[in-house]
């Protein structure tokens, strides 16, 4: 507990960090990122600057809790549409004895889901590990193609099943993505992208930060509102 405000928080140390960077998920709530040696003093100046903005992210926070508890049962697709890469998939299901399941490109268009193809978990799983591999492809092309047009440079690029947050980007410079980006409007993907790649200069969120992503992208508030929203779009099996 903190004296500066009445809300825990996770204290992270990382050795590479350079400035004290808040953060907030509704899985972890309040998480604060400090350099080594940083004072508990600082920590408590950086909270009561920012108390805010704390207290709306929490309020979200707490919204996305209850969005994610009140998903819909999870189903085995029969189509997957990948708006943010203007790709549409058919499923086809080839059942095998396997315990475990596979989900490879058939031809165009077309995916095969062998294996376990009726066990949803399995099914489910093998799904998010080809949106993984798919994601890892083309969007990491579009950061690329960002990065160059820009004049930004990254470290490494992953690609998680993230469940609270778009995205994120190390203080050395490394961009993970979620998988589930792949289901927004290209538009949203790009101001993600932007974003982590702003992080990529200033890795936090002061003035300075969002001045340049707003040089990036000029409508960077109605993108962000949009974001926000934008959950709902991702389908129960893409989010376990």
């Amino acid at each position: 507990m903190d004296a500066a405000m009445d809300t825990p928080y996770r204290l992270r140390v990382h050795p590479q960090a350079r400035h004290i960077n808040l953060r907030v998920t509704p899985a972890d709530g309040l998480i604060v990122t400090v350099p080594r040696h940083c004072r508990p003093e600082e920590v408590d100046k950086a909270i009561r600057a920012r108390r805010s903005w704390i207290e709306r992210s929490l309020t979200w926070a707490a919204r996305e809790r209850s969005r994610l508890a009140a998903l819909p049962p999870v189903v085995i697709p029969a189509h997957i549409d990948l708006m943010a890469v203007g790709e549409s998939w058919s499923l086809e299901l080839k059942p095998t004895g396997s315990r475990s399941a596979r989900v490879l490109e058939s031809g165009f268009g077309r995916l095969r889901l062998s294996g376990a193809a009726f066990d949803t978990g399995a099914a489910t799983r093998a799904l998010r590990r080809w949106l993984a591999r798919r994601a890892r492809l083309r969007l990491g092309q579009r950061l690329d193609l960002l990065a160059a047009r820009h004049g930004f440079s990254y470290g490494g690029l992953s690609v998680r099943n993230q469940k609270s947050c778009w995205a994120s980007c190390s203080p050395a410079g490394d961009i993970s993505l979620n998988l589930k980006l792949l289901f927004l409007e290209p538009r949203l993907v790009d101001y993600v992208l932007a974003h982590e790649l702003c992080h990529t200069v200033h890795l936090d969120h002061s003035a300075r930060f969002w001045k340049l992503v707003g040089q990036v992208e000029p409508d960077r508030d109605g993108l962000r509102r949009a974001l926000s929203e934008s959950w709902g779009l991702v389908p129960a099996w893409a989010c376990v």
